[in-house]
């Protein structure tokens, strides 16, 4: 009996699962038959078979959890059969009458008579007294056996607008009778969740995003004053960002007028006109990220048309240097150039005067002013009205520069890079259109970035430019750095491997110009502990003041009485414990310890945060939202 049944447990598995297949496999074309494979290597046991022949359940879940619904007035969903010939008209007036697990549990709620303990249950905690009866009228009923439920509501996302107000409402409110009641708070009646949320102290103000912004517009220009926008927007949920908009709108606009008229599109443009373009901008500026401003409850939206005045904001971003304020820069610092300096410059912009398409590599150590070259040659090219793109290989490099960005953002380098990758930058692109028009790249820090991220550069440039002969197109680019510095970061790879990983070991290198600084601007001080250490530091790149272990031997004024961390913190913070220290700020921004280990420097931390005066104070931070109990 126990090998029949198996039998035909088989065979009705193979018919009512098996046969399916077959018409799913003819509708789609599917060559892998993957339930054949499955009952192939698939063995059913006497109890199973039997099992299943019975129709008994195979599993059991226990506690059992049910899905509250989480909704707006009159938009719970809806489920019907697509196969019956149902009007709509008439599918929503049958589900009209019919509760949801939340208007359910209003109803009940508003049923109850005063002292029922279902008035004091949270609708998340409803089952673990209460079933939900999907049969017949749906609606909540008193548990009658013994077990228990668990409530488990739709999540919400901050972005979802009044949805994650109400579910954080229903998180904090028992008892509650309708979503008016749920928006009444000490009898007043809010006209939004978000309203009651913050009567019931639920939500942080803006207070602290409204102090940022205040103390930025002072040292902030708007383009700065945009991004700090975009960046509480997106990763601050702020409670009422068109309060925050409308009150700092002319700081974040204020240089929009003269780049309207500079780019010919408006030349007395309205305030409300330059509102509008600081919207688009900022809408830009949150697109690749995949929101928008309509993803922010309350913000203004875009009513003009700048997309195609503008036609490609990349280039009008490039576009909006002040000709005359970028010559006078140029001219205060082509006269502070040494020798060195005033050669690669020469060099440089008489190769993107003739557009020869040359490639040189700045080098020189720290403290030779290549960072300053860089911007001179901004300044001066920029005066020309000619397109300069700055990059580096990391962002604290890229923000030295004048509209400096990083390499990997800027030319899409993808990740990881190959030696036949190429950048993910289309050819008729926005970013395509900037490249073909760009008169000179300047790249700082090369040497830490991989030979093949270059390489890709060069064959994304030839393709864009439709020249495949010369080095980047024909597109001339100064690289920079220094080869004693950081080299790229090979994982666990060898000496040989770092080596080759560099630029120099790559076939561009050949046809790079490499320009010397050798004159270092950090010498030329009257300060002579501050000249004598940067030479200090030069020579010890240089392979000097090494032992033959390959420890650095510091200079006897380098050192603490004694050797050991108390003594370098004393030395570095005397009289960091006394009560009342004269003028802190400017003590603790003069003063700094530099540790090559993040662990280390948390055993610093702690050591000098020991040596304060007074007791300890821990001030938590606004990371979670305090539910009453």
């Amino acid at each position: 009996m126990e090998s029949i049944a198996s039998i035909k447990a088989v065979k009705y598995i193979y018919k009512y699962v098996y046969k399916g297949h077959d018409r799913t496999t003819m509708e789609f074309g599917t060559c892998r038959d993957e339930i054949k494979q499955y009952l192939d290597a698939r063995y059913i046991s006497s109890p199973e078979a039997m099992w299943r022949l019975l129709m008994f359940d195979m599993q059991k879940q226990v506690p059992n959890v049910v899905r509250l619904q989480v909704h707006l007035p009159d938009q719970q969903g809806v489920v019907f059969d697509v196969e019956q010939d149902a009007h709509g008209e008439d599918i929503v007036t049958e589900h009209e009458a019919r509760s949801t697990t939340l208007t359910g549990w209003f109803k009940e709620n508003a049923a109850a008579v005063e002292g029922d303990d279902n008035l004091l249950l949270l609708y998340q905690d409803y089952p673990s007294m209460n079933v939900w009866i999907t049969k017949g009228d749906h609606r909540w009923s008193k548990r009658t056996r013994d077990g228990f439920a668990i409530g488990r509501m739709y999540h919400a996302y901050p972005t979802s607008g009044e949805r994650f107000y109400l579910r954080l409402l229903l998180t904090t409110v028992p008892g509650t009778t309708s979503f008016e009641n749920l928006r009444t708070f000490e009898g007043t009646l809010h006209q939004s969740f978000k309203d009651a949320c913050i009567a019931r102290g639920l939500l942080e103000d803006d207070q602290e995003w409204r102090q940022c912004l205040r103390e930025a517009r002072h040292m902030a220009t708007g383009y700065q004053l945009r991004h700090l926008f975009v960046t509480i927007l997106h990763d601050c949920t702020p409670t009422d960002p068109r309060a925050l908009w409308l009150e700092f709108a002319d700081h974040i606009c204020d240089d929009l007028a003269r780049q309207l008229a500079r780019l010919h599109i408006r030349e007395n443009p309205s305030p409300d006109e330059i509102r509008d373009y600081g919207l688009y901008l900022i809408e830009q500026l949150l697109s690749p990220s995949g929101k928008s401003l309509q993803n922010f409850q309350g913000m203004p939206q875009v009513t003009g048309n700048w997309e195609a005045n503008l036609h490609n904001h990349l280039i009008a971003e490039q576009q909006q240097y002040d000709s005359v304020h970028q010559a006078q820069l140029a001219t205060e610092c082509i006269a502070k150039l040494n020798p060195h300096q005033q050669a690669a410059f020469d060099k440089i912009t008489s190769a993107v005067t003739t557009k020869s398409g040359e490639s040189f590599f700045l080098h020189g150590a720290g403290g030779t002013g290549k960072t300053f070259l860089y911007n001179t040659l901004c300044y001066h090219l920029r005066s020309q009205d000619k397109i300069v793109l700055c990059v580096a290989s990391s962002g604290i490099a890229a923000l030295l520069l004048q509209g400096g960005h990083t390499a990997h953002s800027c030319f899409k380098i993808p990740i990881p890079c190959h030696e036949s990758s190429i950048c993910s930058i289309l050819k008729n692109s926005q970013l395509a259109d900037l490249i073909c028009i760009t008169d000179l790249v300047i790249w700082d820090e090369a040497p830490m970035q991989h030979r093949h991220n270059m390489e890709a550069v060069d064959r994304t440039f030839k393709d864009i430019l439709n020249n495949s002969e010369k080095p980047f197109g024909g597109l001339s680019i100064v690289f920079g750095g220094d080869f004693r510095q950081i080299l790229p970061v090979i994982l666990r790879g060898s000496r040989g491997q770092t080596v080759a990983s560099c630029i120099q070991r790559s076939f561009l290198w050949g046809s790079i110009e490499i320009l010397h600084l050798h004159q270092n601007m950090r010498l030329d001080t009257n300060i002579v502990a501050e000249a004598n250490f940067a030479r200090w530091q030069l020579e010890v790149g240089q392979g000097k003041h090494t032992n033959d272990e390959g420890d650095i031997i510091l200079p006897a004024n380098f050192k603490c009485e004694e050797n050991d961390v108390t003594s370098l913190i004393n030395t570095i913070y005397p009289g960091l414990s006394t009560p009342d220290l004269p003028n802190p700020g400017q003590y603790f921004s003069e003063r700094t310890i530099l540790s090559t280990l993040n662990a280390e420097v948390d055993t610093l931390n702690a050591k000098v945060l020991a040596k304060f005066f007074g007791e300890v104070q821990v001030f938590h931070s606004a990371d979670s939202i305090p539910t009453s109990e």
